[in-house]
């Protein structure tokens, strides 16, 4: 479940493509402040670890099917190291998050969108939803649905 950010970002978005709909959010929109969320572990994410370096945020929910299966595709870009990773939860439990982290094997940060402030803010259209992030953790381009690791490698690098 995510946090607060910005309505705007969806205002450009571009074209669906099968099942994905690959747009380019309102240029300049920072979504790296609004990640200051409780996480899957009891912890709070501090935003400043996505400072200086491009970013993907993946959006996803326990009960979706692709989500699960993109989950291990975003640790592998996350394992590269050319940008850092974190996922937020917009529908589930955090228990239930943190269970199906650690059964997937995702390290990265699983943040938890409480309220759902986050999902209603970005008018997330499905899950597993993806942003990019330029190094000053403005949102640059997103995806909907299952992406898979190279693509969502050509994703971080812009």
């Amino acid at each position: 479940m995510a946090s607060a950010v910005v309505v705007s970002l969806i205002a450009g978005a571009g074209a669906l493509v099968g099942c994905q709909k690959l747009g380019t959010p309102a240029s300049g929109q920072e979504i790296a402040p609004a990640l200051a969320l409780p996480t899957a572990d009891g912890g709070v994410f501090d935003p400043a670890a996505l400072a200086g370096k491009p970013a993907l945020v993946m959006f996803w929910s326990t009960t979706c099917g692709t989500c699960l299966d993109e989950l291990p595709e975003i640790q592998k870009v996350a394992d590269q190291g050319d940008c850092e990773v974190v996922t937020v939860v917009v529908k589930g439990a955090a228990d239930q998050a943190e269970v199906v982290a650690q059964q997937l094997g995702v390290r990265v940060p699983v943040l938890i969108d409480e309220g759902r402030q986050f999902r209603s803010t970005l008018g997330l259209e499905g899950t597993p939803t993806t942003y990019a992030l330029d190094a000053q953790g403005r949102a640059t381009r997103y995806v909907v649905g299952g992406y898979g690791y190279e693509r969502l490698s050509r994703l971080c690098d812009g």
